[in-house]
């Protein structure tokens, strides 16, 4: 799990939705897109899995948290404030699936 310092507040979550720059990958990252602001501080991030993806709230909390520990395997981490959105549940093991697919939409952050 990200630190909580790591993770992004509810006012920057609506901040990166209405002025983040959208990355999607098709068949690089089938089952993540993400939106990105470039910033000046440290790196914060957020996971978002809808309904949609899983009914339960179990099972969505179970793919944002793979999702988080996947981000805390990457070496470094520029500052930016990164918003990733689920859009496919992917087929078990979660983190290391993810994993790949979080590396891939960080190389698109300048």
């Amino acid at each position: 799990m990200l630190a909580k310092r790591a993770r992004l507040r509810t006012s920057d979550v609506h901040e990166v939705l209405k002025k983040g720059k959208a990355v999607r990958l098709g068949t690089l990252a089938p089952h993540l897109s993400m939106k990105f602001l470039s910033d000046t501080g440290a790196f914060r991030a957020a996971v978002i899995v809808s309904k949609s993806i899983a009914r339960s709230a179990v099972a969505r909390n179970r793919v944002r948290r793979a999702a988080y520990r996947a981000l805390q395997a990457l070496p470094s981490l520029r500052a930016a404030r990164v918003i990733f959105f689920v859009q496919k549940l992917p087929a078990p093991p979660l983190e290391s699936v993810l994993r790949v697919e979080v590396e891939a939409l960080m190389q698109q952050i300048h």
